[in-house]
């Protein structure tokens, strides 16, 4: 289960997709006006070489730690068909519903969205027939407007 440990980020540079290790730098900056993400530099390390490279923040995502039905590791932001009941067509089931991947509360999720707290997410491994289908980076529109 160590890809649990696995992040995923864009590289600055070219906008080309790392796995790796995460590291948060502290950025020395002088003078301007500051926020808090001007302090700090997010570099992915990738475990297949030495050294780290810079990513956009706002595509980092990490490892579930679980799979989709091809066999491919489940990231935070990944855009997933699932079907949420079970048996798969029986006469209550949703199937084929694309949510997005979340971790809230300690819980790898999916979400609908707009996100409703305690509302519209559902943990990730009550779903049945989970396939990665996109990102909330690269394929927004993949999203669906409906409930859970």
């Amino acid at each position: 289960m160590t890809d649990r440990y696995l992040f995923r980020g864009k590289r600055i540079s070219d906008g080309e997709w790392l796995q790796g290790s995460l590291l948060s730098c502290k950025r020395m900056t002088i003078g301007g006006s500051r926020t808090k993400e001007d302090f700090f530099e997010h570099h992915i390390a990738p475990w297949d070489y030495d050294g780290f490279e810079l990513v956009d923040p706002a595509t980092i995502g990490q490892c579930s730690g679980l799979r989709d039905k091809n066999g491919t590791l489940i990231f935070e932001g990944d855009v997933v068909k699932v079907d949420l009941d079970w048996p798969p067509g029986g006469e209550n089931s949703r199937d084929g519903v694309d949510r997005e991947v979340i971790f809230h509360k300690g819980i790898y999720s999916i979400t609908s969205k707009p996100f409703i707290e305690n509302l519209s997410h559902r943990p990730l491994c009550d779903c049945y027939n989970v396939e990665i289908i996109g990102n909330i980076h690269d394929t927004p529109s993949l999203l669906s407007e409906v409930a859970l």
